[in-house]
């Protein structure tokens, strides 16, 4: 979905805010606690408020490309 917007909106956004890398791990079933087990699959992940604000904006807007 692009959103249209009027020319003097079309501009440079600062998203400010955390950038961070999730580190993800798929486990068989939810470990209690104080124990141990072991991951079947671990994968990064791109996360935090201004990546994802960023990411969403990129698309609303049409500028994909330029996150």
């Amino acid at each position: 979905m692009r959103l249209p917007l009027p020319s003097a909106a079309r501009g440079r956004v600062l998203v400010v805010g955390g950038l961070y890398i999730d580190v993800v791990s798929e486990v068989a079933e939810f470990p209690r606690e104080d124990s141990a087990c072991r991951a079947l699959a671990t994968w990064r992940s791109r996360g935090g408020n201004a990546s994802n604000t960023a990411v969403v904006l990129a698309e609303l807007l049409g500028e994909a490309g330029r996150v």
